[in-house]
């Protein structure tokens, strides 16, 4: 009687032991999860280039698409937008922007090149500018407080508050207003 009892002992204790072990292991770590976040993010511009002339001659000028794009984004930098414009084949304008997950935010960094020469192809950069942009979670709720969801079951997101970024020479000009909407990934 005593070796049954011996061996349930033995059983249950082992039975303990791989149920500590297997939640262990299944069980999410804090440390881990945060540095696992993943965030969508959606950006949404217009570029305004504005290639400025000397007296007689009137200015350049034309509005661009900075195109809707979305990606998810981790904890690692990702390369979200890339554009190049050109007005009055003289005034290049290229835009760069990397994100970023940081908790429920999303850090934007990007540079602006404005370039000026003779042809839309110049190298003769004339200005750049860097730029960081810390974006909150954008999720738009309802009046319980609650995510609203669309009819795939996806999360509705609202749009940022407008950023406006600039960069001026006396060749040219460029002004982009820029829109992110940022939710779970």
């Amino acid at each position: 009687m005593n070796t049954v009892i011996i061996h349930r002992h033995r059983v249950m204790v082992a039975i303990t032991a791989l149920l500590i072990l297997f939640s262990a292991t299944t069980a999410p770590n804090p440390a881990m999860a945060s540095h696992d976040v993943s965030r969508y993010v959606e950006f949404y511009g217009r570029m305004l280039i504005v290639d400025d002339e000397n007296w007689p001659e009137s200015d350049e000028w034309a509005w661009f698409d900075v195109p809707q794009t979305g990606k998810v984004v981790g904890r690692r930098e990702v390369p979200v937008v890339y554009v190049e414009e050109c007005v009055g084949d003289e005034v290049r304008v290229e835009v760069t922007f990397s994100a970023w997950a940081e908790g429920s935010n999303v850090r934007v960094i990007g540079f602006i090149r404005l370039f000026e020469g003779s042809v839309c192809t110049t190298d003769d950069l004339e200005k750049e500018q860097f730029f960081e942009l810390i974006i909150p979670e954008t999720v738009a709720k309802g009046h319980d407080g609650l995510p609203i969801r669309n009819a795939d079951g996806s999360i509705q997101l609202e749009w940022s508050d407008k950023h406006v970024l600039e960069v001026k020479d006396g060749a040219g000009r460029t002004k982009i207003n820029l829109w992110v909407a940022n939710g779970p990934g």
